[in-house]
């Protein structure tokens, strides 16, 4: 069997060149799109803050006929977030709000991914019955919030990719 040349080595590596850069930029571009969209859900639950807000939106799914909540997930509901309501009224927009800034900035994307799947799980399970639409938004926020977990997403179009220059071994990015 004849040996491949050096020249036929060096073609072989350019051609594959190609596609190894847009994988990286499309998680970004998808961190980017994620954290916008947390950006928005922080900013329309503000009203949420010093308000009623987050206890009305209970109360409404679970007493005005439209059972939402994954059963098992409703006494959580009830009995730990309808009483302590501005607490986590507070937590949910400041994770929100969070979650979306780390995303976009690339800063601690895994921090900010990880926050943002305790938000979306949290979500799927309240509006468990809502229908597959409400279902399929929170399953897939999840899954894309759970690669940028493994993957650290930041280290393209993010602050992440300075942060790890300088300490390559961080867990956070």
């Amino acid at each position: 069997m004849p040996k491949r040349s050096e020249g036929n080595k060096g073609n072989n590596a350019r051609s594959a060149a190609p596609n190894a850069r847009p994988a990286p930029v499309a998680f970004a571009l998808l961190r980017i799109f994620v954290g916008m969209k947390f950006l928005q859900s922080g900013a329309a639950h503000w009203s949420w803050m010093g308000h009623t807000g987050l206890r009305d939106q209970i109360l409404k799914c679970e007493y005005g006929g439209i059972p939402t909540a994954w059963r098992p997930y409703a006494p959580f509901l009830l009995h730990t977030v309808l009483p302590h309501y501005p607490l986590f009224a507070l937590m949910i927009v400041g994770g929100e709000f969070l979650a979306g800034a780390l995303l976009v900035l690339g800063l601690t994307t895994r921090l900010g991914a990880f926050v943002g799947l305790i938000l979306s799980v949290n979500f799927l399970m309240a509006y468990w019955n809502a229908g597959p639409a409400a279902q399929g938004y929170q399953e897939a926020l999840s899954a894309l919030l759970l690669a940028f977990l493994v993957i650290g997403a930041g280290r393209t179009l993010g602050v992440d990719a300075r942060l790890a220059r300088k300490r390559p071994r961080s867990p956070l990015w």
